[in-house]
């Protein structure tokens, strides 16, 4: 059928490599700890607004709108003059970030024109969002030497690192559970002690680099090329108190 990617010619590959497959292997850690919940506790990754926002009147009215799991709100482009308007439901705390810029985008309605081929409409609540580095496939070796950990600040929030070896699909196979967690409070981030059983090829120590995210830093697909504190992990609890570094940037 010629449906390959590589015969849409290098421009429109450059566009769907960017904008899907990079943001896929990326965001890897975030959806196998999703999926994990599917599997054990009938968790839903993709979620109509109702789910989440069931209070809300007007986000249950969107149909073309949806959660991916706990943090990511996508309004995708289904227009060929690539403008939609949009709606973010108002958060009990904490706010909507731009994932793409890192701007704070205020709850209610909005429209977008002119939104970039390479992009979608993609947003993050306050939250934590591990992601992995780049790479060509789920078990290159470089996912293993670090990972970037993405603070969405604005309320207290955690995210529990589902891991295991990718292979063994037994109910039983052994697994790790890392957890972290930030008060917005005191800026700290605790990064747990890492709990479970280890498996096969589980890195004994890596590499976390800790992004606060704001305007322009830490935002898109791509690496954050200077985090604002990079911690190896070997598996015992972390303190991090951040409140200085947040003041530095406030200012």
């Amino acid at each position: 059928a010629n449906t390959e990617l590589w015969n849409y010619g290098n421009e429109t590959q450059s566009i769907i490599v960017e904008s899907a497959l990079n943001l896929r292997y990326r965001l890897i850690p975030y959806i196998y700890t999703g999926f994990r919940r599917v599997e054990q506790d009938g968790y839903t990754m993709c979620r109509g607004l109702a789910f989440d926002f069931g209070f809300d009147s007007n986000a249950r009215s969107i149909s073309d709108q949806f959660m991916f799991g706990t943090a990511f709100m996508v309004a995708p482009i289904h227009t060929l003059d690539s403008s939609r308007s949009y709606y973010l439901p108002n958060l009990d705390h904490g706010v909507w970030r731009d994932f793409y810029d890192g701007t704070v985008v205020p709850a209610g309605y909005h429209h977008a024109t002119n939104v970039a081929s390479n992009k979608t409409l993609l947003f993050v609540r306050s939250s934590i969002v591990v992601l992995a580095p780049i790479s060509s496939h789920v078990h290159d070796p470089v996912t293993l030497l670090s990972s970037e950990v993405r603070i969405y600040t604005g309320k207290d929030s955690s995210f529990s690192l589902f891991e295991d070896d990718g292979i063994d699909p037994s109910p039983s196979r052994p697994f790790t559970n890392i957890t972290f967690s930030w008060s917005e409070n005191s800026s700290i981030l605790r990064i747990g002690k890492r709990q479970g059983k280890s498996y096969p090829g589980m890195p004994n120590s890596r590499l976390f680099h800790i992004v606060l995210v704001r305007e322009k830093h830490g935002v898109g697909v791509g690496e954050t090329g200077d985090p604002d504190v990079t911690v190896q992990y070997t598996g015992e609890e972390l303190t991090l108190e951040l409140g200085q570094r947040l003041q530095q940037v406030k200012r």
